[in-house]
């Protein structure tokens, strides 16, 4: 039987771990960017927010995602009582079940060094809906991507008053059938979580979402500071290969 403080100390390690994670992928997104701008190449081929695929020389391919509202100006990404549907960009879908009440997503400006760019505020005042919930289209993760066992993530920072519940979960769609996993995201500076897939094969995934959901009650406001969704995949030919297409580890 293990004991509480033990299970407590894996826990921070693991998110400790996936924090580093993510401000290695930042890292290595600007870097990738800096040497292709002074290597006189264009990054608009790109959606805004992917990173260059890397992490070849560790044996592994590595991608990261953050939404084009973190890093850019967009005037979609302002609205008053959005109804269900919503689209706030390219990659990112608002979804909710409220009939009444008030509710406004603003993109405003981070503080120098933050950091995104932009941040989204989402100010709600007689919310009786049961969810709010932003699905990111991850799809983009995939490109390039090579077959074998592999690891998603979400990393997201989110401040409140008062701060909302959130849970997350990720899920696919090979063929016609759809699967997911739940995320436990813990309210923090940095709330993340990932998952384990025994065999990801791209090329027959037809959906990838990140689905992030809130629940809030009263009057109150939220920030989203940060979002960043990313794929780690080990080549077939360097890990034992299982039969399934999408086949999550236990």
């Amino acid at each position: 039987m293990s004991h509480p403080v033990d299970s407590r100390r894996h826990e921070q390690v693991h998110r400790l771990t996936l924090e580093l994670q993510a401000l290695r992928g930042r890292l290595n997104d600007t870097i990738d960017q800096l040497c292709e701008l002074v290597a006189g190449h264009d990054l608009g081929s790109e959606p805004v927010g992917l990173s260059p695929l890397a992490g070849h020389d560790q044996g592994n391919a590595e991608r990261s995602l953050a939404p084009a509202w973190l890093r850019l100006p967009s005037s979609q990404a302002s609205a008053s009582n959005p109804p269900s549907g919503y689209r706030l960009g390219n990659e990112t879908t608002i979804y909710s079940d409220y009939r009444n009440g008030f509710l406004q997503v603003i993109q405003v400006s981070q503080p120098r060094g933050a950091d995104e760019q932009y941040a989204l505020v989402v100010n709600h005042s007689d919310f009786d809906g049961s969810f709010l919930s932003f699905v990111i289209d991850a799809r983009a993760l995939l490109a390039d991507m090579p077959a074998g066992p592999a690891r998603l993530s979400l990393a997201v920072e989110v401040r409140g008053t008062p701060m909302p519940g959130m849970n997350a979960k990720c899920a696919w769609k090979v063929g016609e059938h759809w699967s997911e996993r739940t995320l436990r995201l813990q309210p923090g500076q940095l709330a993340a979580d990932s998952l384990s897939v025994d065999m990801l094969d791209p090329s027959q995934i037809n959906a990838l979402d990140f689905h992030l959901f809130f629940n809030p009650v009263g009057r109150g406001s939220f920030e989203i500071r940060r979002l960043t969704a990313a794929l780690v995949v080990t080549p077939a030919s360097e890990a034992p290969v299982t039969s399934s297409v999408f086949e999550t580890a236990p």
